[in-house]
């Protein structure tokens, strides 16, 4: 009797499993909107001559290059300004401001498309009490670059975290 009861029991399992392999679960539309983007790095680094904190979206040519002039103050040589094709790409700068030390960084988490709206995630980390850092000033910044994919909006969060040392 109980090996009848278990190839019962192992019948019903099957025809569940069987069952519920052919549904799919449906993605809510906001879901289906979203769109990871990977940008490509431009630039990023510890010194520029941005020193005030700020996120920049950049369109035009004008623009890039007098943000390019400032990020660059003080390098001799200048370098050149990087290619952009405006109207396919976008630039996007993050800039921490001036730090007293070294130890500070501008991460991209994440960048997400979602309604024509770039939601961008950043982190700027910080060096933690007794971490070990360069006593100079610096300006930590990252400048990517985007396909322009339908952007009209740009949403920046920011999180700060604390290194470890």
């Amino acid at each position: 009797m109980n090996i009848m009861l278990f190839n019962r029991f192992c019948w019903m399992v099957m025809a569940v499993l069987m069952l519920g392999s052919g549904c799919k679960t449906r993605q809510s539309p906001a879901s289906e909107a979203e769109k990871v983007l990977t940008p490509e790095v431009i630039s990023s680094g510890q010194n520029c001559g941005v020193t005030q904190p700020g996120n920049y979206f950049i369109e035009d040519q004008d623009a890039w290059e007098k943000l390019w002039a400032e990020v660059t103050k003080g390098q001799i040589p200048t370098p050149p300004v990087p290619e952009v094709e405006f109207g396919e790409e976008v630039i996007v700068g993050f800039f921490m401001g001036q730090q007293n030390t070294g130890g500070y960084e501008v991460e991209l988490k994440k960048a997400v498309l979602s309604n024509q709206e770039l939601v961008l995630q950043l982190i700027f980390h910080k060096p933690g009490p007794g971490c070990f850092t360069t006593m100079a000033l610096t300006q930590p910044f990252l400048l990517v670059k985007f396909k322009q994919a339908g952007i009209e909006r740009i949403n920046f969060s920011t999180e700060e975290m604390q290194q470890e040392c």
